[in-house]
């Protein structure tokens, strides 16, 4: 989980994170589950060595990050493909 001024935002929810070194900023895109509309949290350091040991962390996280987002994909296509089948059986396949 990812805390940016005290808003929670799961690691399952992050579709991108963006990085702006001469700004010392990131931007981290998210959409929660119960909507499907984007949202973008920034985060901006201080100090470039803040930014750097932020930038490490995210990197740490970032095989973490693309593990779970793509276990989600899976679950959400899995999920499409049964939802299509229950209803070609709900119409007699038609």
């Amino acid at each position: 989980m990812i805390v940016v001024s005290g808003k929670a935002v799961r690691c399952e929810e992050v579709t991108a994170v963006r990085v702006d070194e001469r700004a010392h900023e990131f931007v981290v895109e998210h959409t929660r589950r119960s909507t499907s509309r984007a949202e973008r949290l920034y985060l901006r350091m201080g100090t470039r060595s803040e930014f750097l040991v932020w930038r490490e962390m995210i990197d740490a996280l970032r095989p973490e990050m693309i593990e779970a987002n793509a276990k989600a994909m899976k679950e959400a296509e899995k999920a499409e493909a049964d939802a299509k089948v229950n209803a070609e059986a709900d119409s007699g396949g038609e």
